[in-house]
């Protein structure tokens, strides 16, 4: 176990960073902090050890930090930061990028489970991935027609209906699964049924033939299938690798979409089908950057989250129907969001774990570098990149 831990937290609309130093021993007039000549680097030393943490960009001002006087094992130090900008994203702080986002699939893109490697497209018909639209797409039709037509009436004839049809405002209009298409959402694909293979259906899941592992659901309203990207690794193109990512990734997605839609900042999580176990959480900040000695040397980008344990999600949806989102999860990717969220509150310092009632943990948010394309860390965005032939 080292004697110093660092954490370090990008306030990037106020233009400074929390430096958190945890000790093993009480500090002391030999335990100082410097900064490199690069102003990115921070190395904290304590009887005869150090320990080096880095930033994003340039700290502002002197490369002198005084040290609190208290003799604790615990020391805190906010930092000015000298040009945010020089930070990727700055100013996108809701965005709902995601990976797998339909403009960057071609009809060569192949999926395969996760866990076993069996692929699941059928390939006989070129796909054409599109976005899904909002699931409250029809709710904002007021909104996307400025003058939207009245009724059709019966006595309009049939030539009026199917006009109102095809523009998409008609009364029987629903997204439909079609040969061909795969619809994208944040996270999941839709596909009609004959688009796959070596998938089995049980009740109304879908399952890997060969793992068994869940692939998805049947979406009834649909009429197709609805795959978790959480499950699956993709290949874009034949010349590209293998990609998969943690359900935490997909989950950031969703819940920054949310936020964008609804202006929603707090949640209930719960495993579909479930409502008597679920997570309360509130994204206190939807776009920081931090940096952990436990983790690695590199910066991530993340949603602070405050969160507690929910034991009825249900009856705080009827009381607070007002004040929460819903979000159901997979009870899989709900179970690992509840491991990711633990192990997040472990590697923070121990006075900034707790916030009166709730518990403080991070979920990294995935961000797309517009000069290098897709960013990859492995052991950062827990991106896993699979080789061809693998």
């Amino acid at each position: 176990m080292p004697m110093i831990y660092l954490y370090v937290e990008v306030l990037a609309n106020i233009r400074q960073a929390n430096l958190y130093a945890s000790l093993e021993t009480h500090k002391n007039e030999h335990t100082k902090i410097d900064i490199a000549s690069d102003k990115k680097t921070i190395t904290v030393s304590h009887d005869g050890e150090s320990a080096s943490i880095y930033l994003p960009t340039e700290i502002g001002g002197t490369a002198e930090v005084s040290i609190p006087v208290d003799r604790g094992k615990e020391m805190s130090v906010r930092l000015e930061l000298a040009d945010i900008m020089n930070m990727p994203c700055v100013g996108n702080t809701t965005g709902d990028e995601a990976p797998w986002a339909a403009n960057d699939l071609s009809p060569n893109t192949q999926l395969r489970c996760r866990d076993c490697k069996t692929e699941i497209l059928t390939n006989e018909l070129p796909l054409q991935f599109k976005a899904l639209p909002s699931e409250h797409w029809a709710e904002m039709m007021d909104i996307w027609h400025c003058h939207r037509p009245q009724d059709i009436e019966p006595s309009q004839g049939e030539d009026a209906r199917q006009a109102a049809d095809s523009k998409g405002y008609g009364a029987s209009t629903k997204l439909k699964a079609a040969a061909g298409i795969a619809f994208v959402d944040t996270a999941s694909f839709l596909f009609a049924e004959q688009s796959c293979k070596d998938v089995q259906t049980h009740n109304s899941e879908l399952h890997c033939a060969t793992c068994k592992a869940l692939l998805g659901a049947i979406d009834v309203s649909a009429e197709g299938w609805r795959l978790y990207k959480s499950s699956l690794s993709l290949r874009p193109s034949p010349t590209a690798e293998w990609q998969s990512f943690p359900p935490e990734i997909f989950i950031s997605s969703q819940l920054l979409s949310l936020i964008g839609s609804s202006a929603a900042r707090k949640f209930i999580i719960h495993p579909h089908d479930d409502t008597k176990q679920g997570l309360l959480i509130w994204v206190f900040n939807p776009d920081m950057r931090y940096s952990s000695s436990r983790r690695s040397e590199l910066v991530v980008r993340a949603l602070k989250i405050f969160y507690q344990n929910a034991e009825d999600p249900q009856k705080l949806l009827d009381e607070h129907q007002a004040s929460f989102e819903e979000l159901p999860l997979p009870a899989s990717v709900f179970d690992s969001l509840k491991n990711v969220l633990i192990e997040s509150t472990e590697f923070l310092p121990p006075s900034a774990r707790k916030f009166q009632d709730w518990t403080i943990g991070l979920i990294d948010r995935y961000e797309r570098n517009s000069s290098d394309g897709l960013k990859y860390f492995d052991d950062v965005t827990h991106n896993v990149i699979e080789r061809s032939g693998d």
